[in-house]
């Protein structure tokens, strides 16, 4: 089912972004909250479709699976992704290569935690926390994920992501 963009306002010039905080929302396995009830108005819509997005890139990301990924991933030249302590990527063939080579180290699980989900008009971010266990210990990383609406889905366009300090 393809989900419409966010619809602009009546009499408005601009459209309005939404803030959706879900740091206290009841997280699925994967970390997403999403309702099991029928959504009630095309912003909540528009919020789960980012928000299954957004869990796409991180169930990719769990599995190792490059095509998963560049199926959630706009695949242009204006695709952007800084990993911690990266220089920033940009374009698919960098970025698929990053992901690549993340891939081929030992498996992590990725907990993610604290969505934070701000809409426009055909673009979104979702700020969150990715925290990531293997077999030597985990950390927790901050992240903010961009994306926009093709006409049909949303596709990440971007990715920064940076260690969070461990506290005492």
């Amino acid at each position: 089912m393809a989900i419409d963009p966010p619809r602009k306002r009546k009499g408005s010039r601009r459209y309005a972004a939404r803030v959706y905080d879900l740091a206290s929302a009841p997280c699925s396995s994967k970390g997403v909250a999403i309702s099991a009830d029928s959504p009630s108005t095309d912003s909540d819509l528009t919020r789960e479709a980012i928000l299954r997005a957004n869990s796409a890139v991180y169930e990719a990301f769990e599995a190792g699976d490059i095509d998963a990924m560049a199926a959630v991933l706009e695949l242009s030249d204006r695709v952007a992704c800084t990993h911690p302590g990266w220089t920033t990527l940009r374009g698919w063939p960098q970025i698929g290569a990053s992901w690549r080579a993340i891939f081929s180290n030992s498996p992590l699980q990725v907990i993610v935690t604290n969505h934070h989900v701000v809409i426009g008009a055909d673009m979104a971010f979702v700020t969150n926390d990715e925290n990531l266990i293997d077999t030597r210990g985990g950390g927790t990383v901050a992240a903010l994920n961009a994306f926009a609406h093709d006409g049909q889905q949303w596709r990440m366009v971007a990715h920064h992501a940076s260690s969070v300090a461990r506290t005492i």
